[in-house]
C-alpha cells in the first residue's frame, strides 16, 4: 500500500460523503478522520496534514465510510457525539439527539436563570442529553432521569458517568419513576403518528428505535397522559417543559389549557418557525 496521509484521508472521506452530506461533508469527513486515528477534532486540525496514516486507521476509515454511505447515520457509526459541552456515547438503543432538544436545553437554562430549580428530572430521558446538560449546568441542582427503556437506561448511565455525573437513573414509564414532586419536569416523549412513520427517511426507520419514534396512531397519545398527571408531579410553582412535533403546537396548547392546574402555557419556536416546544408554568 504507498504511503497514505492525513491529506489523502480527508480527501477520500469528503468524496465519498459529499453525495449525502453536501456543504457538511468536511466537517463530517473531519469527524469520521478523527475517529479513526483515535484523536480529537482538535487534535486533528492541529496535526500536519503530511502525517502518515497507517494501514489499521485506513481501513478502520474506509469500513466506517462504507457504513455511511450505505444509510447508517454517521452518530452511529462513530457512537459519540458533543450536545451542549457534553460528550456522549450514541447508540441505536437510543435516539440521535437533534439540534431543537439542543435548544430545549437552552430554553430550560434560559428560563431558569439566575435560579436554577432544586430538583429536576428528564422524563424519556433516552441517551440522557437533557439530564446531564442541565446537571452540568446546575451542580447545585438534584437532576434524575427516567426511560422506559432497559437499553436507553445503560447508555445514559454510562453517559453520566463520563461526563462526571452522579445521578439517579430509573427505569419506568413515563413519570412513574418520580416519586413525589419535583420543581422542573422535561420531557421529549416519541410523538410521530403511525401514518407519517413509515414517511421517515430510511436512515431513521433502519437504525433508530421505533419505541423512541413512535407515539400511536395520532402522535398525541403521550401528551394525553401527561396532560392527566404533569402537574401532579410538580411542586408549587414547578415548570415543565416538552419537545412536540412541529405541527401538534395549536393541539397541545388547547389540550394543557384545559387543566386549571397550569397558570401558564406558552409554545415557543424552532429556528425554522415552527412550533417546537411547550413551557407550563403551575
Amino acid at each position: 500500500m504507498p504511503q497514505l496521509t492525513i491529506k489523502h484521508a480527508l480527501r477520500s472521506a469528503v468524496q465519498a460523503l459529499a453525495p449525502l452530506y453536501g456543504d457538511y461533508s468536511t466537517a463530517a469527513a473531519q469527524q469520521m478522520v478523527s475517529h479513526a486515528l483515535s484523536i480529537t477534532p482538535l487534535q486533528l486540525a492541529q496535526a500536519s496534514h503530511l502525517q502518515c496514516v497507517d494501514k489499521a486507521q485506513w481501513q478502520a476509515l474506509q469500513q466506517s465510510i462504507r457504513e455511511v454511505v450505505q444509510g447508517k447515520p454517521v452518530e452511529y457509526v462513530l457512537q459519540s457525539i458533543v450536545f451542549h459541552s457534553c460528550t456522549l456515547t450514541i447508540t441505536p438503543a437510543v435516539l440521535i439527539p437533534r439540534p431543537e432538544t439542543e435548544l430545549l436545553v437552552e430554553h430550560i437554562l434560559t428560563y431558569a436563570h439566575p435560579s436554577p430549580p432544586r430538583t429536576a428530572w428528564d422524563v424519556c430521558c433516552g441517551s440522557g442529553c437533557i439530564g446531564i446538560a442541565l446537571q452540568k449546568h446546575w451542580p447545585q441542582c438534584k437532576v434524575s432521569m427516567s426511560d422506559i427503556s432497559s437499553s436507553a437506561i445503560e447508555v445514559a448511565k454510562h453517559n453520566a458517568i463520563q461526563n462526571g455525573q452522579s445521578m439517579e437513573i430509573l427505569l419506568g414509564d413515563l413519570l412513574t419513576p418520580i416519586d413525589g414532586a419535583v420543581d422542573l419536569i422535561t420531557c421529549n416523549p416519541p410523538y410521530i403518528a403511525q401514518h407519517e412513520f413509515t414517511n421517515l427517511p430510511d436512515s431513521v426507520l433502519n437504525y433508530e428505535p421505533h419505541g423512541a419514534l413512535l407515539g400511536g396512531p395520532t402522535g398525541l397519545e403521550y401528551y394525553h397522559r401527561l396532560a392527566a398527571d404533569l402537574h401532579l408531579y410538580l411542586s408549587k410553582n414547578g415548570t415543565a417543559f416538552l419537545e412536540l412535533g412541529w405541527d401538534q403546537g395549536s393541539q397541545l396548547l388547547d389540550l394543557f389549557r384545559s387543566n386549571r392546574a397550569w397558570s401558564s402555557c406558552t409554545l415557543h419556536k424552532d429556528p425554522w418557525g415552527q412550533d417546537r416546544f411547550l413551557i407550563l408554568q403551575k
